[in-house]
């Protein structure tokens, strides 16, 4: 199907309203999503595997294995094998993205991230920095399961951007990939302490 997991929780943001937790599970061979939480808060998703998502046969839109909003922390999980993103997170309200293993990312769709995050409107600043922390971002290369191309299009391990502010990204590890890290039209981004092996285009890129 769309997703694996769908979770729809319209509470206000609030530190008294705990989010949901999805937690040693596997999901494979799903079309847009492997776990769906984007329009939820303080999601806790952790230590599940992604197999195949948005790679199979499927005739609709391919989005990410894991996407998941304000506030989620997203801890442990394996995903291998996305169409397009791998983890897509919420910039807003603290969401931490930590000690996930990633690879094959990006196979059918390019300007992509095995990370990504995209905040929003100028307007919307974070209350509190996100993490991105001791991920591990394994080979990839733009669309080759997709349209054919020299593999010159955008692919990146972690991809930071527009209008996002105040994320951490540290401690990270990542190899044979085109870029590392991009980091595009954001603002107060600590990038630190990452470890990034055989880049074909660059290893760390800031634009705008």
């Amino acid at each position: 199907g769309a997703a694996g997991v769908r979770l729809w929780q319209w509470n206000p943001l609030s530190p008294a309203v705990p989010g949901p937790i999805v937690e040693n599970s596997l999901f494979t061979g799903n079309g847009e999503y492997g776990i769906d939480a984007k329009y939820v808060s303080r999601a806790t998703i952790r230590s599940n595997r992604m197999v195949e998502t948005g790679t199979l046969t499927y005739t609709g839109p391919v989005n990410s294995a894991i996407a998941a909003g304000p506030g989620a922390q997203i801890l442990d999980n394996t995903i291998d094998g996305a169409g397009y993103i791998g983890i897509r997170f919420s910039g807003l309200q603290g969401s931490t993205v930590a000690r996930n293993d990633i690879s094959r990312y990006c196979l059918r769709l390019s300007d992509c991230g095995g990370i990504y995050t995209w905040t929003g409107p100028a307007s919307v600043s974070p209350q509190q920095a996100s993490v991105v922390e001791s991920n591990r971002l394994h080979e990839a290369v733009a669309a080759s399961a997709g349209n054919p191309d020299s593999g010159s299009f955008l692919v990146a391990g972690i991809y930071i951007d527009d209008h996002s502010s105040h994320v951490v990204v540290r401690g990270n590890t990542m190899a044979k990939l085109p870029v590392g890290i991009f980091i595009h039209n954001t603002s107060y981004t600590t990038v630190e302490n990452n470890r990034i092996w055989l880049a074909s285009q660059v290893a760390l890129w800031g634009s705008m």
